[in-house]
């Protein structure tokens, strides 16, 4: 088997430490792929000013690097994980969902090709630097028959107990998120990146990943509502104590994080910063990557260090 990671510049130290023990025991054989970082800065930032999500690379390079490699490697059978209707609403658990390039378009590049970033980035990076954001051509999907199926088409999703099985059986390792309660130490533990990104979907829609994930344990009957609106409250909505690393990494201030998000926001919510409080630091904070890059980010700032133009 081969085992295919984007490496979306994000990675906590123990998801290093996870993938050596898991995949010694596997067997499998490793690809990982990896964007520069000097270009994955100027997509995040596009990203964030136009979808308010700074994610694009990885939603991106998850799924069409992937595809590339299996042309590469002549690999026509593809396994995710769970089906998009564990989360989302574009696809529903009667559909046996296909990972391919109309799910691709439809839902992971939120709207935007690669062409579309090359335009937008006026310049800043070479075209030559975004071809693992790019769909491979669908003649050579077809000639190799590559089927990309969701394994959550064929068997019961619930992560909990899938969870239990990978740590009793292959000692992986759960730890804290930003702003999720610590029995959640499963899910979206490998990002540094992840305490700002549901951040950011509290400042535009008003709820993050405690309302998220209590409400998937409250459709498997594992949670009452009363006790999730509890979590809800004590976690979700905490200004990240990564907030000042992250900012650094895409060069802009706090309030300019906020100004862009504000054209995000979803009507009738409406974002107090006033009454935002700041979270716990994560214990592995300290060991995060701290390389300063003197390079600039996004486009021309004026006198005062401001952008000139948002979209």
């Amino acid at each position: 088997p081969l085992v295919v990671r984007y490496n979306h510049w994000g990675y906590r130290p123990l998801v290093g430490e996870n993938n050596t023990k898991v995949f010694k025991q596997l067997g499998v054989d490793i690809v990982e792929l990896s964007t520069s970082f000097h270009v994955v800065r100027e997509l995040m930032l596009e990203s964030l000013k136009r979808r308010g999500d700074f994610c694009w690379h990885c939603h991106t390079g998850i799924y069409a690097g992937v595809m590339h490699m299996a042309l590469k490697f002549d690999t026509p059978l593809i396994f995710w994980g769970e089906s998009t209707a564990e989360y989302h609403s574009w696809y529903t658990f009667e559909e046996m969902e296909e990972v391919d390039e109309k799910r691709f378009n439809r839902l992971m590049n939120q709207g935007m090709t690669a062409d579309d970033m090359f335009e937008f980035l006026g310049g800043r990076v070479e075209r030559r630097d975004l071809w693992m954001f790019d769909y491979p051509k669908r003649k050579d999907l077809v000639k190799l028959k590559v089927q990309s199926i969701c394994l959550g088409n064929y068997i019961e999703w619930n992560t909990k107990p899938q969870v239990e099985i990978i740590k009793r059986e292959l000692g992986w390792q759960g730890q804290p998120v930003e702003g999720v309660p610590p029995q959640y130490d499963y899910e979206k533990i490998e990002c540094t990146f992840q305490g700002m990104r549901d951040y950011a979907k509290f400042v535009k829609r008003g709820y993050g990943r405690t309302n998220h994930l209590a409400t998937i344990d409250i459709r498997n009957g594992e949670l009452d509502r009363d006790t999730a609106l509890k979590l809800e409250s004590e976690y979700d909505g905490k200004r990240p104590a990564s907030i000042d690393w992250f900012l650094d990494i895409l060069q802009i201030t706090e309030d300019e994080f906020y100004d862009i998000l504000e054209k995000h926001q979803v009507h009738p919510w409406k974002f107090d910063r006033a009454a935002v409080e700041t979270g716990k630091p994560m214990p592995d904070m300290d060991r995060w990557d701290h390389t300063k890059l003197e390079g600039p980010v996004g486009p021309a700032k004026d006198a005062n260090g401001k952008v000139v133009k948002y979209v």
